[in-house]
């Protein structure tokens, strides 16, 4: 995932969020799935948020809590958790995401904060500011951080179906521990390969699987329920969520 990775350890991918500059996009208002499921008693808003009905942003304070899959704690060892919290008004909002993660032999912790522009397109990703420390063995590791998306990554747009297709291109620039790596012109192409019923530790949700097929970086892929945003990954599953 679009993250900074700490030290030797292999860091947990919190939740992104994103923009696009150009490319061709379904603009259907109608989605396959995502609607309602199996929720037992979980609670799915039935309105889209600021950000558009795939960001899962309903408003300030909405949150999500996630703990990586069986798979992740199997070959690396760490488990945990992690939650981020939505804040912002009007086109500009923001995600916290705060967790730590523990092995027999150290930890990853993290807070970081990606910022989303949000309008009719949907949500774009545009700035990311974080901090972490990673203990292994007798090792401690600090990083800090920053990376910049210009105009912005659209990676929940805001009608979303099986099938959707968009391209982005844009320049995307990073900083860890004061030094500025080259920007790199990004592009990639998105699509909506999947769509089923995920049975999830919070509930059974409709969800679309959305692939990031990017030159230079990794997108961040995953499932993404309607109104609640993403509940799944590789690495990691929705236990908690907060309109």
């Amino acid at each position: 995932m679009l993250l900074i990775v700490l030290g030797c350890a292999k860091a947990p991918p919190p939740v992104d969020s994103g923009g696009i500059d150009s490319g061709s996009r379904d603009t259907s208002d109608t989605a396959t799935a995502g609607d309602s499921g199996d929720t037992g008693g979980f609670s799915v808003p039935v309105e889209p948020g600021p950000c558009g009905a795939w960001a899962g942003v309903q408003g300030g304070g909405t949150t999500w809590t996630y703990e990586p899959t069986e798979a992740y704690v199997a070959a690396y060892g760490f488990d945990g958790s992690f939650t981020t919290t939505a804040d912002g008004a009007g086109e500009e909002w923001t995600l916290r995401s705060v967790g730590r993660y523990d092995s027999d032999t150290g930890y990853i912790s993290w807070d970081r904060t990606d910022t989303l522009r949000c309008d009719a397109e949907g949500a774009w990703f545009t700035h990311s500011e974080s901090t972490g420390e990673s203990l292994s063995g007798t090792s401690t590791i600090s990083q800090v951080g920053m990376r910049h998306f210009e105009p912005g990554w659209l990676i929940r747009p805001a009608s979303l179906e099986l099938g959707s297709a968009w391209s982005d291109d844009f320049t995307y620039s990073s900083e860890v521990n004061g030094v500025v790596a080259d920007d790199l012109a990004v592009h990639c192409d998105n699509t909506v390969v999947a769509a089923e019923a995920r049975e999830l530790p919070v509930a059974t949700l409709d969800a679309l699987h959305v692939d990031f097929s990017c030159d230079n970086i990794k997108g961040p892929d995953g499932w993404l329920a309607r109104h609640v945003g993403l509940v799944e990954t590789d690495q990691e599953l929705l236990t908690a969520f907060v309109p």
